[in-house]
């Protein structure tokens, strides 16, 4: 009787696990703190949770994976990243937005840990929480913000005609063939934008150390040192306009072929994973069918419910499938 007990609890319980699938598609939260502080309230709070827990840095993200035994499906693991955001005008991260993945069925364990959180952050001073995603935004868009404000910002209004301020992409035919160097009063206007942008830019240098290993972030921050020592031949009178607009449409160009390759390299890993996903999805759906069959054939008497099967997708993050059902 013990044994049927718990065989029917075992197949009852995904059931209950589905449901908070469908509840909560992807769940996240944010965290208002230190990147420091943050950490440490999620540290924390892995230990509260995963007692037996074995914790590693994520490699390519800020964050940690966490490897536990789970009573009811065996060994599984956590990972719990964390990304900078900010609200108004801030250029520096003012909280952390914090994303959960997790093997297939694992999303129990992800919703269960943030309310670990929240719990830990009630009793702290240096860290809270926030549910007006609304008033947040992901730090490099507001990198994006702050430069789309040089458009109409009037101290520049001398470079409008002879310098996109915002893009390379909105440069004109009169600035490629603009043949004249600054003159002294566009030179103090220059020195004024350069000192604007690169006050916008510090969250981009911030970006590029909070992801080291992140290939994009690399190829950014290289673009963005080229595009300084641009400006600076500009402003000492080393180029012409023209000259300063057909350099910048160049690289502007290569970046984007650099981008390119780069994100199509991510696509055929990702396709390459998601087919051996599916395969592998379709081998635990009809493993899962198999079982039911033997539970029930063993228990004629009094069946079983059988679970309805929901639709499955899966990927994978370097070795490790994760997978969500609805």
């Amino acid at each position: 009787m013990l044994l049927r007990l718990i065989f029917l609890i075992a197949i009852v319980l995904p059931i209950t696990t589905l449901a908070e699938d469908r509840a909560q598609d992807s769940p996240s939260m944010i965290l208002i703190g230190s990147k420091e502080k943050v950490l440490s309230t999620i540290q924390e709070a892995l230990d509260l949770e995963f007692t037996n827990g074995i914790r590693t840095n994520l490699i390519d993200r800020v964050g940690f994976k966490e490897n536990f035994t789970n009573f009811w499906s065996g060994k599984s693991e956590l990972l719990v990243a964390i990304f900078p955001m900010a609200n108004g005008n801030s250029l520096e991260p003012t909280a952390y937005k914090v994303d959960f993945r997790y093997p297939a069925k694992g999303k129990s364990n992800a919703t269960s840990l943030i309310a670990r959180i929240n719990s830990v952050v009630a009793k702290k001073d240096d860290v809270t929480t926030t549910d007006n995603y609304s008033d947040y935004i992901p730090l490099g868009k507001q990198i994006e913000r702050c430069v789309n404000t040089f458009d109409t910002d009037q101290d520049l209004k001398l470079l409008k005609d002879k310098v996109s301020v915002v893009s390379a992409k909105n440069q004109t035919f009169d600035m490629l063939a603009n043949d004249n160097v600054p003159t002294e009063e566009e030179r103090r206007t220059i020195h004024l934008y350069a000192i604007k942008r690169e006050e916008c830019m510090k969250s981009h240098q911030f970006l590029g150390t909070f992801w080291p290993n992140e290939p994009l972030a690399t190829l950014d921050q290289s673009a963005e040192n080229t595009f300084v020592q641009l400006i600076l031949s500009l402003y000492k009178g080393e180029l012409t306009y023209g000259n300063f607009a057909k350099i910048r449409k160049d690289n502007f160009i290569m970046l984007e072929e650099a981008r390119s390759k780069i994100a199509l390299e991510k696509q055929k890993q990702a396709s390459a994973d998601d087919d051996r996903a599916k395969r592998l999805s379709l081998e635990q759906q009809r493993l899962f069918i198999e079982r039911q069959k033997t539970y029930i054939n063993l228990y004629k008497s009094d069946p079983l419910p059988v679970q309805t099967l929901k639709s499955t997708t899966c990927n994978f993050n370097g070795n490790q499938m994760y997978c969500t059902s609805f």
